[in-house]
């Protein structure tokens, strides 16, 4: 609960405005559906599914919203230099460069690094990806214009094959 907290309140404090225009449409969507649903009461089955789909098409509008703004606002690129794994140990050494692609510096970014166990068969593939065997974010502040290169000790536990996927919020 603590890491869902923190996270809510990292995006609130650097949200652009063009975030909280979206926040603020997602609202008034999701209140037109209420109130469309309040006057469609005498139909319960039908109001029932408006507000579900009410729901589902809020969420679905607010990540392809979100997804949209992060390209087009402030596109990021993490590249992987080196990415090998320490003979004696169980620690993976990340070498990255974050590439900044917009026209404005970036102040913060997050990024979220998430170890997995390759699998061929799709349901492990999936369960994996849902639970990975490790996940560290690290909050990079002050970022210069262009580039930032960074190097990052990684401690996971009995890896030998291993797939790394990131998540990048730079604001």
């Amino acid at each position: 609960m603590q890491k869902i907290l923190d996270s809510i309140s990292f995006y609130l404090a650097n949200f652009y405005a063009q975030d909280l225009i979206l926040l603020g449409l997602c609202f008034l969507f999701f209140i037109i559906i209420l109130i469309l649903a309040i006057f469609l009461r005498r139909f319960p089955v039908f109001s029932l599914f408006l507000i579900i789909f009410g729901i589902i098409s809020e969420f679905v509008l607010f990540f392809m919203g979100e997804n949209y703004i992060n390209m087009t606002y402030r596109p990021a690129e993490l590249e992987f230099i080196k990415n090998e794994k320490l003979l004696f140990s169980d620690n993976i050494f990340l070498d990255f460069k974050l590439h900044n692609k917009s026209q404005k510096d970036f102040k913060i970014c997050k990024i979220k690094f998430s170890i997995k166990k390759p699998s061929k068969n799709n349901f492990v593939l999936i369960k994996n990806t849902l639970k990975p065997i490790k996940t560290i974010e690290i909050v990079l502040k002050d970022i210069p214009a262009n580039s930032y290169e960074k190097s990052f000790l990684i401690i996971p536990s009995n890896v030998k094959k291993y797939t790394i996927s990131t998540f990048i919020t730079c604001f």
